[in-house]
């Protein structure tokens, strides 16, 4: 007969062993898990369309091509623009010191010379137009936030220009094909006008693009599609 010591061994091991499994399932759950946080992505894309300063002034009412008070005819501004996307929720300003609070990015543009009204086309001296910007945790229903440095470029020191911003309500769309254009409006005493687009990643659904779905049809994963607006997992019959 097995002595007391050989069952008790026995027991042990089991143990071990399912504690063994237990710790491996922890495990594998967390890596899954902590993959789909990381990977969980949308887009938003920010196009520049026009920026119009009337007079091609700074903001202390001086022409930016002059000197003494005296404007160059014909002359404008060399400018250059920081772009920020902040969430729509932060707690951030809609104001030229808290341009720096930008969740979703920044983009510092090249610069274009000599001009007091700007068209832009899909190069911005060097910066890609539209600029991309992408997104994990940091989108915030219902939208974002679009603030907007101006600058004069000046071989001395550069000058500011304006300052322009938006709060924008707007909806990631379920891929980038699809995805609506908003044609916006930024305006203090110069105006911008861009164009925004927002889209979730492929396998991310929902207002946010926080729903991780990907259809699965096998034994391991299951069996299942993706409802293609809010990534609900709809069973297979």
């Amino acid at each position: 007969t097995r002595s007391d010591r050989d069952w008790s061994s026995d027991v042990c091991s089991s143990d071990l062993l399912s504690l063994h499994y237990i710790l491996f399932a922890v495990l594998l759950y967390m890596v899954v898990f902590l993959s789909q946080e990381v990977t969980c992505r949308g887009r938003l894309s920010l196009r520049l369309l026009t920026y119009d300063n009337p007079g091609g002034k700074g903001n202390n009412g001086h022409c930016c091509a002059g000197k003494w008070g005296l404007c160059e005819r014909g002359g404008g501004c060399d400018h250059y623009f920081v772009v920020c996307v902040d969430a729509y929720n932060s707690a951030s300003t809609l104001r030229k010191d808290d341009v720096d609070a930008c969740a979703l990015g920044s983009v510092t543009t090249g610069t274009s010379y000599d001009k007091s009204f700007n068209e832009f086309g899909p190069d911005i001296r060097g910066t890609a137009n539209p600029m991309l910007f992408t997104f994990s945790s940091q989108w915030q229903a219902p939208g974002v936030k679009i603030k907007v440095l101006v600058y004069d470029k000046d071989g001395n020191q550069d000058d500011y220009v304006d300052f322009v911003f938006r709060s924008l309500r707007i909806t990631p769309d379920r891929e980038q094909a699809s995805a609506h254009s908003h044609r916006i409006r930024l305006a203090a005493r110069t105006t911008l006008e861009a164009q925004v687009k927002a889209w979730c990643d492929p396998g991310w659904y929902g207002e946010e693009c926080d729903t991780p779905c990907t259809p699965a049809d096998d034994g391991h994963q299951g069996h299942y599609t993706c409802d293609h607006q809010t990534g609900e997992k709809i069973c297979i019959p």
